[in-house]
């Protein structure tokens, strides 16, 4: 059975919290800011991933913005992947097109009424209400099944852009290091995560040190009871 990690009433600095939802509804008419939170709910979502999880629930009312930072990003209720590779994938695959699905429904103001089959089949009416530079990613996710996270395409982006203006790599690490202080609040929003993985480890190298540990006080054993029996015979 699958294990799951919940965040619910969970604090990280003592911080408060209001949900996805919440947040949207004081920043939807800033188009900029609505493209910076879905970048870092990717960077999120791409972070709890790498350690073995999936998001059990899309819904902007179980998404918590923390300390009302963009940056940090929580999912309130994990799912540990499975180990089957082709497995994992797929619901890599899934969760990024759920997330891409979540953000359409925002930018459309649909989030009650948007449904996976009317995005597939209305998807050139829609991106009219999509970021223009933002729309081949879309596409490619909803179309095309592609599994790429909106915070990589972004990155990418902008290194095809500055590079096509002959620009150094300064802007582009600048953005590098954006992404990499997401994974630091990541780190610590979802701490549970790694004092999982910690504990699982700790019980992988146990069993295999009980079990040496167990053998080789079979072999000592052994070994006195043979030679008591060669000293009194």
């Amino acid at each position: 059975m699958a294990k799951i990690l919940n965040f619910f009433n969970t604090t990280v600095f003592g911080e408060q919290s209001e949900s996805l939802l919440s947040w949207i509804n004081s920043h939807k008419n800033n188009q900029e800011e609505l493209r910076s939170i879905f970048l870092n709910l990717d960077c999120a979502l791409k972070y709890v991933h790498d350690h073995g999880y999936c998001v059990a629930n899309f819904s902007p009312t179980s998404i918590s913005v923390l300390n009302d930072n963009a940056r940090c990003i929580q999912f309130k209720q994990l799912i540990e992947l499975p180990k089957d590779l082709a497995q994992r994938e797929e619901i890599i695959r899934q969760d990024i097109f759920k997330s891409s699905f979540l953000q359409i429904a925002i930018y459309c103001n649909m989030l009650n009424s948007l449904t996976f089959q009317i995005l597939k089949e209305k998807f050139n009416d829609l991106i009219f209400f999509l970021p223009a530079e933002d729309i081949g990613y879309y596409r490619g996710i909803i179309e095309r099944g592609a599994s790429v996270y909106f915070c990589e395409y972004r990155l990418e982006d902008f290194r095809r852009k500055l590079s096509s203006l002959g620009e150094n790599n300064a802007k582009f690490n600048m953005i590098n290091e954006i992404i990499a202080g997401n994974n630091y609040f990541n780190s610590l929003i979802y701490q549970k995560i790694n004092n999982s993985s910690n504990a699982a480890f700790i019980h992988f190298l146990i069993i295999p040190t009980i079990i040496f540990f167990s053998l080789f006080l079979f072999s000592v054993i052994c070994w006195s009871i043979s030679a008591f029996s060669l000293i009194f015979n």
